[in-house]
């Protein structure tokens, strides 16, 4: 596990087999070896066979491709394995690295003889100073390595350091962890308590860092544009020491304008100071900080607010919507309303307008002129935003015409729904048992009733059809769209009372009136009682065709007396639903079953908005009340979805992307009409469209050329769009000028150049560019707060502890850091070695065997004991001439023949 406890570690549930390749090799020549082996036995060179030399070269074969496969198992250890992760960036300074040099030479002198360790040392970069090695060589190497700062000692990436030390303990035995030595500042990669591909090791933290005192302002988040009186919001931001009460006073052009009392708690503090951004033209501001009356410079900040023409809304509904509308107008926007036939059809209508806003407008409203012409000029730096509600996006018909390129979300959304539009067939059985009385009304009465209810739950673009049977069918009213609202009302009235009941001719008719399947959600609603004069094999082949046509069946059987077996099974067969009720009942249930079938792209209930990343829409009063629908969507590939709402599936609330030179975002809710009830009467819902609509306007300034500025470890990263009469313009030559130097951009995009600029001082920086040959020029200002790293006093240790936590690890001091306790565990090793040595040993065996077997043995025991008995016999000097020796061994060979002799004729007389 990742924590630090002691308690062991589950036992791996798998082996592993690391390398496949080459073991068919061996496994081939075993079948073969063993295949001629068995002819051997069980031809004619052999009349005996052997299956226990046969089970040992087996064993030995099946070993050797065990070995040569790399075969891995769980195997117990308590040997550990630690990377230790050196901060070397500038904000810590030459003393504050030697004390996290003694600090980690401490941590490695805890650990033990087969303990390993890692060493990498990072800034903006990490470098790898050595493998993981034993504790004696890491130690060796901790006190010699270079710790001063790096090639890019003013940045600070912990998330790249973690990668890379994960990397480094991947795939060893034993317990890993890393051991991190940072003040936790971190200005790359991302932040602390976001694990990334390194999570799958606990990460222990040693905060250090010296403790600046004061606060060191990070900046002023201003509006890249604002709109004459327009009221906005500038966001201070500063990191502090401590907790302190301090005055900010805003000043506007020389003037003080703002004046609010602040706590500032220890680390990274903000404040809204609000302003009227008054008549055109560029304004500077300037965040002045005092603490009982004393300057704080080091916590001022400064920037520029650009003040654009009034800007011009247009608003395009069916119907006004005044809440809307005043909202933007209180945000200082100028406002105009039309119906979605007053939507500009040629590039002149579009004069002077900064954002478009669709608010609940199906596509057919618009014709293809008009899409057309909205699509070319928002790629053309317009801004549009479209809002959801029962005739918006998918249920809008979006998926079907020009608007679904130019949204961010995708509104035919097939694989989570099957359609939008809905053609709904009402089949209403009239014979005479549904003139039965069911309370105060008849069966026919109740089913005319619910369908007229539920006519209350279908969008304008649905269609209804009502088909009357009874011994034969009859339409009553052919598909119609819910625009002829009071036609469709007025066909109920026509149905009357029947006489005997056919229902088969109902569902031929229903199978004639569909025809091919279509983009439209196809549904019938079968209303009786059962009571037919036919029920045989045809429903079977109905149920069939229906399925096929790809058309979905509720059937609502009327009253008490109803045929329930023949209504049941007709539902099963066809995958569709059955409610027996009474009359009464018939209402709720037809109601129901509308919003079922015509709601699939319409979630409703009660939604809390979640932001997603960074809210760029900041300040608007609060956090984001309930919504109680929204249109169900899904994000494109480009897309940036900034709020979502749903508990299962994150639908996007709120998503945007660029379109061109232009900018589009949807709100799949709607303005407030039925889903935003909760915002109503609140600063929220002003503040909320104004800042949707302002973040989609285009720049007077910025017509041909958008500049983006953001300041990274002093670094100002560059990026410019250029434009060319609202096109993207390619092959532009830019250069971007600061302090005196000239810096060029490179096109890294089509319309789009970037370069980087290093900032030297701190404070307010300003850039221009301009063409080298043309006439586009723009200018721009950052705030750069002397230097990322230096500004920021002090270990993050909230950032370092929620590291620390999401991982398993733990926080440890600076004076006496440990390594986590030896703890049991089971990893994957490699078994290679382990089976070789039986492929000797099952060698040896089987050799050993077949020398017992042919008899080698038993001849080299009786040369043995021959040599041993020579060896033996004791060694006797001769005590006589050679010539009796001679006589003695003639006597010797005399005697044994008469022996022989005499043998030879004693068998010869028993004979």
């Amino acid at each position: 596990g990742p924590s630090g406890s002691g308690a062991p570690s589950r036992v791996p549930a798998e082996t592993r087999f690391q390398t496949l390749e080459l073991a068919w090799v061996p496994l081939v020549a075993a079948l073969i070896l063993l295949f001629a082996e068995w002819r051997l036995w069980n031809g004619r060179f052999s009349r005996k066979a052997n299956p226990g030399l046969a089970a040992l070269r087996l064993a030995a074969i099946v070993a050797a491709v065990l070995a040569l496969a790399g075969l891995a198992a769980p195997w117990p250890t308590t040997d550990r394995n630690l990377t230790l992760l050196l901060d070397r960036s500038e904000s810590l300074g030459p003393e504050l690295v030697e004390q996290e040099r003694a600090a980690a030479l401490h941590l490695v002198s805890q650990l033990g003889d087969r303990d390993r360790v890692a060493l990498v040392a990072f800034d903006g970069e990490p470098r790898v100073l050595s493998g993981l090695q034993s504790r004696d060589v890491a130690r060796t190497t901790l006190e010699t390595a270079s710790l001063f700062p790096g090639p890019r000692p003013g940045a600070t990436d912990v998330q790249a350091a973690l990668a890379t030390g994960a990397q480094l303990l991947r795939g060893e035995p034993g317990p890993s962890e890393q051991v991190l030595f940072s003040d936790g500042r971190t200005n790359r990669g991302g932040p602390l308590g976001r694990p990334g591909s390194w999570g799958e090791f606990p990460v222990s933290a040693v905060p250090l860092g010296r403790s600046l005192p004061g606060v060191a302002a990070q900046g002023l988040d201003v509006p890249a544009t604002a709109r004459p009186d327009e009221p906005v919001v500038v966001r201070w931001s500063a990191w502090s020491d401590q907790e302190r009460r301090v005055t900010l006073t805003l000043v506007a052009d020389g003037r003080p304008v703002t004046t609010v009392g602040q706590t500032l708690e220890p680390g990274l503090n903000t404040a809204a100071l609000p302003l009227s951004a008054g008549s055109p033209g560029t304004r500077h501001l300037e965040v002045l900080v005092t603490e009982a009356g004393a300057p704080l410079e080091s916590a001022q900040a400064s920037a520029s607010l650009t003040v654009g023409n009034q800007a011009s809304v247009l608003v395009v509904a069916d119907r006004t919507p005044p809440a809307l509308v005043d909202a933007l107008a209180r945000q200082g926007l100028l406002v105009r309303t039309v119906r979605p036939e007053g939507l500009p059809g040629d590039a002149t209508g579009y004069e002077g307008l900064s954002a478009v806003v669709l608010d609940n407008v199906p596509a057919p409203a618009l014709s293809p002129g008009q899409q057309g012409q909205l699509r070319d000029w928002v790629a053309g730096g317009g801004g549009l935003l479209v809002i959801g509600g029962n005739s918006s996006l998918g249920r809008g018909e979006y998926y079907s015409s020009t608007l679904e390129d130019l949204l961010p979300v995708q509104t035919d959304n097939r694989q989570r729904v099957q359609f939008t539009r809905s053609k709904l067939l009402f089949v209403v059985d009239h014979s005479g048992s549904m003139s039965d009385t069911v309370g105060s009304t008849t069966k026919l009465g109740a089913a005319l009733q619910g369908i007229a209810q539920s006519l209350d739950e279908l969008a304008a673009l649905d269609e209804v059809g009502i088909l009357e049977f009874d011994t034969e069918a009859t339409w009553v009213l052919p598909f119609t769209p819910l625009t002829r609202k009071a036609e469709i009302l007025g066909a109920l009235d026509k149905l009357r009372d029947g006489g005997g009941t056919d229902m088969t001719k109902a569902l031929e008719e229903v199978l004639r009136a569909f025809g091919h399947p279509g983009p439209v959600k196809r549904h019938v609603v079968l209303l009786t009682d059962g009571q037919t004069d036919k029920a045989d094999a045809f429903f079977q082949e109905f149920a069939a065709s229906l399925k096929a046509a790809q058309v979905s069946l509720t059937i609502v059987g009327v009253g008490n007396d109803i045929n329930a077996r023949l209504l049941g099974d007709l539902a099963a067969q066809t995958e569709g639903l059955f409610y027996p009720v009474t009359g009464a009942e018939i209402p709720a249930v037809l109601h129901k079953e509308t919003v079922r079938v015509t709601r699939d792209l319409v979630a409703e209930g009660i939604f809390l908005p979640e932001a997603v990343g960074r809210d760029p829409l900041q300040d608007v009063g609060g956090d984001l009340p309930p919504i109680r629908g929204y249109l169900v969507t899904k994000p494109k590939p480009l897309a940036r979805v900034l709020w979502q709402v749903g508990s299962e599936n994150r639908d996007p609330l709120y998503a945007d992307w660029r379109f061109g030179a232009g900018r589009v975002a949807v709100f799949t809710s709607d303005s407030g009409t039925r889903w935003l009830g909760d915002w109503s009467g609140k600063t929220v819902f002003n503040r909320f469209w104004g800042q949707v609509v302002r973040g989609l306007e285009t720049s007077d300034r910025d017509k041909s050329l958008r500049l983006h500025l953001q300041v990274d470890a002093s670094v100002a990263h560059v990026s410019v769009e250029a434009l060319d009469q609202g096109r993207l313009k390619t092959g532009a030559s830019l250069v971007v000028r600061h302090g005196g130097l000239a810096f060029p951009l490179a096109e890294t995009a089509p319309g789009r150049y970037d370069a980087d600029v290093p900032l030297e001082a701190p404070g307010l920086q300003e850039f221009s560019v301009a063409e080298t040959s043309g006439p586009g020029r723009t200018f721009g200002t950052v705030w750069n707060p002397g230097g990322t790293e230096l500004s920021r006093g002090g270990a993050d240790w909230a950032g370092l502890g929620q590291l620390a936590s999401a991982t398993g690890g733990l926080l440890q001091p600076l004076a006496d850091p440990q390594p986590s306790p030896r703890r049991l565990t089971w990893s994957l090793v490699n078994l290679r070695g382990w089976w070789l040595g039986w492929v000797l040993v099952l060698f040896l065996a089987e050799l050993g065997w077949r020398s017992t077997s042919l008899g080698q043995l038993a001849q080299a025991r009786a040369l043995f004991a021959a040599w041993w008995s020579d060896q033996a016999k004791p060694w006797r000097p001769k005590r006589g001439p050679a010539s009796r020796s001679t006589e003695e061994n003639e006597r010797r060979t005399r005697e044994a023949y008469r022996a022989l002799a005499a043998r030879r004729l004693g068998d010869g007389s028993r004979r």
